[in-house]
């Protein structure tokens, strides 16, 4: 009985004490926002994904405000390109070659996380080509 009383009691208190320390024992905890971007004809119709596609999702560049290329993924499953923020970089630009290029640009704040013991960025608001859109994380932009 004491043997499971100490367990759960040092169990309690390394719960209790794993984020009340300094933010630098949290490094390893890193949350990030993600913005996903889907990319639709004035019909609604995904021009990257399904059977009307007409563009390769794979020929998009997305580069940072330092033209710096960032890391993205497809997600075909909801027809979208996902891509995360990064805490200094508020204007993003997306090419597919030789067809278009849009602007992204994003007001950022920072918050607690809840997933870990530092702060997590995410946009207050955002603008696509100069104009103020809705602030989602599915962005959807019509060709």
């Amino acid at each position: 009985m004491i043997k499971k009383f100490n367990i759960l009691l040092s169990l309690t208190i390394l719960i209790l004490f794993s984020c009340s320390n300094s933010e630098n024992e949290c490094n390893d905890c890193l949350e990030v926002t993600t913005k996903s971007l889907r990319y639709v004809d004035s019909e609604g119709v995904n021009l990257f994904f399904g059977n009307q596609a007409i563009y390769n999702p794979e020929n998009i560049i997305i580069t940072n405000s330092n033209n710096e290329l960032v890391d993205l993924w497809l997600q075909e499953d909801t027809g979208s390109i996902a891509f995360d923020l990064e805490a200094d970089d508020t204007f993003y630009e997306i090419a597919l070659p030789n067809i278009f290029v849009d602007n992204l640009q994003f007001e950022l704040s920072e918050r607690k996380s809840e997933s870990c013991c530092g702060n997590v960025t995410f946009s207050t608001n955002t603008s696509l080509n100069g104009q103020e859109i809705e602030n989602v994380d599915l962005i959807v932009i019509m060709k």
